[in-house]
């Protein structure tokens, strides 16, 4: 039986015929495209035409009058001389015997399929969106003044449409090359992991997780790329070698950044050439590095071995106990932020301890498609900071302190919180609430990192504690996003022009203005902004040169004197 059933739009004139049909019933189908025909033909023959507001389907191809179909297929030449938009699509009439689409008749074919690709369970994910759109306003990367439509429900069409694609190359041409999936790689990079979107979304996709499956996928089938910035990086954030870190950090920070720095100067009057600005390399010299601190965190602290962990007690009295988790960009590369964290810590008299030195959490590992190194590291993680734990079983641990958002994601993701039985907080939020009396008394600038450790509320916190001041906050991602903008610093160029505009919006005053921010990487992105009067410089240095003025840094080394070692 075939049901016909319409709707139409009066304003318009438009009649929908909609042929509800079993997809796996080929006789059926057969029937519904007879009938669709014969009220096509009466259409026509009632001087109405088959077009529609969605243009035309192949279905109806064949109704237009030879004259119409001779002006399309001339305007099309025009604008598309190759063909390379729907190949032979309005031009074949029997366009219909080549088209492919998966037939639930080979589900269980094309489930296999799907899984030796490693995409069953990715295709599962995007499996469930509705394409409401609701994601594209939370998306850093959806800019489309650059071009950058990438956000996830134009995202999960693409994947969803090369999946469809894969599955018709592999059984058409009984291929398990799986090239195709190459094409995957730009979409999977248009993402900086900081999963707005799932809060928004109604069906509960994360497509931060998306993105980092697709990496998996590229990884497992050998068609991801790494630049050679990225996977230095790497190396340096992977090693906890007494001998080869300090090689690797002057290599990469002093000598890396310092050419890296001249190259911007000497290089950026070419930097526009058309035949040069897309070009990778110049890419990454388009703007400045920020300048490292001078030496790493434990460069002030007594030497520990891995199996080792250090105890501050403040001066005076102590109040509680926290454990604080420095992370590679607070500890190794803007180690001030790791100092004036301890700083606040010990002047707000919460004994601190520390873990053994250079420890990562892992999460630039997990993004990259680093799957062996990332579970490697999270076991020892695990171990370690459970042994901590045992250690001081006799303590009560207030909270977990951390200075970075992905530092916070990757220790909720072991569950920290179960193993020291408290929460995990941002060190700003964390004195903030502990010291209530604390007044700032400036005009700031402030930035959201995409993975904010205040968790969008860092606005209401400084404005409790203001002293008639104003904190203006500043749009869009800093354009860093970890690694991306060694990876990919063409889409990370075109996120740091948008940042320079909504800088430039904003009323500069004369002197240099200070921008706060929680986030060591993008201390890193906010620093680019050549000509700018800007400052980036974290909330919790600012905090501590607020509670211990310019001297800061000299009180801190001299503090964090009292100490202890304590194996575990």
């Amino acid at each position: 039986l075939i049901v016909i059933a319409t709707h139409m739009h009066a304003g318009d004139g438009n009649v929908h015929i909609n042929i509800p049909v079993l997809s796996n019933d080929r006789r059926m189908m057969e029937r519904a495209s007879f009938t669709a025909d014969k009220i096509m033909e009466k259409a026509v023959q009632l001087n109405g035409v088959v077009t529609g507001e969605h243009g035309i389907g192949i279905t109806k191809f064949k109704h237009l009058s030879l004259e119409r179909r001779k002006e399309f297929t001339d305007y099309r030449k025009k604008i598309d001389p190759d063909g390379l938009m729907n190949p032979e699509k309005l031009v074949d009439l029997d366009i219909l015997e080549k088209v492919f689409t998966p037939s639930f008749n080979l589900l269980e074919l094309e489930a296999r399929i799907l899984k030796y690709g490693s995409l069953s369970k990715l295709s599962m994910n995007i499996a469930n969106c509705v394409r409401c759109g609701k994601c594209k306003p939370q998306c850093p990367v959806f800019y489309p003044a650059q071009n950058m439509f990438f956000h996830p429900r134009n995202k999960n069409l693409s994947i969803g449409a090369l999946i469809e694609a894969l599955l018709y190359i592999t059984q058409r041409t009984q291929s398990t090359g799986f090239e195709i999936l190459k094409n995957i790689e730009q979409i999977a990079d248009q993402c900086t992991i900081c999963h707005r979107c799932f809060t928004k979304c109604p069906v509960n996709i994360d497509s931060g997780l998306v993105s980092i499956g697709l990496r998996n996928v590229l990884q497992t089938m050998g068609f991801k790329r790494a630049s050679v910035p990225t996977n230095l990086t790497l190396k340096y954030l992977s090693t906890k070698s007494k001998v080869l870190n300090p090689v690797l950090r002057t290599s990469l920070l002093g000598i890396g950044g310092t050419l890296q720095r001249t190259a911007t100067r000497v290089f950026s009057p070419l930097i526009k050439t058309n035949g040069l600005k897309q070009n990778a390399l110049f890419q990454l010299i388009k703007s400045p590095v920020a300048k490292s601190d001078t030496g790493t965190l434990r460069t002030f602290l007594p030497d520990t071995h891995k199996n080792q962990s250090i105890v501050f007690e403040p001066e005076g009295s102590i109040h509680t106990t926290v454990f604080y988790f420095p992370g590679c960009g607070s500890e190794r590369i803007f180690s001030k932020i790791s100092m004036a964290s301890i700083f606040l810590l010990l002047e707000n008299h919460n004994r601190v301890i520390l873990p053994p030195p250079y420890m990562c959490c892992g999460y630039p590992f997990l993004v990259n498609a680093k799957k062996k190194e990332y579970d490697r590291m999270v076991l020892e993680n695990i171990i370690i900071l459970t042994q901590i734990r045992d250690m001081f079983r006799d303590l009560t641990f207030d909270a977990c302190i951390v200075s970075c958002g992905t530092c916070m994601e990757s220790l909720d993701e072991i569950n920290l919180l179960q193993i020291f039985d408290c929460p995990i907080q941002d060190i700003s939020e964390y004195v903030l609430n502990q010291d209530r009396s604390m007044k700032i008394n400036q005009d700031y600038l402030y930035h959201t990192p995409c993975h904010d450790s205040l968790k969008e509320t860092a606005m209401a916190l400084l404005e409790s504690h203001l002293n008639g001041n104003a904190i203006q906050k500043i749009p869009y991602c800093c354009s860093e996003a970890g690694t991306m903008a060694l990876s990919r610093p063409d889409i990370a160029n075109a996120l740091l022009e948008r940042k320079h505009q909504a800088l430039k919006n904003h009323t500069i005053k004369e002197g240099a203005v200070k921008i706060l921010t929680n986030c060591p990487s993008c201390i890193q992105g906010l620093s680019r902004h050549q000509g700018m009067k800007l400052k980036p410089i974290h909330l919790a240095q600012e905090l501590a040169l607020i509670k211990g003025g310019k001297n800061w840094e000299i009180k801190f080394k001299r503090i964090v004197c009292q100490n202890e070692v304590v194996t575990f």
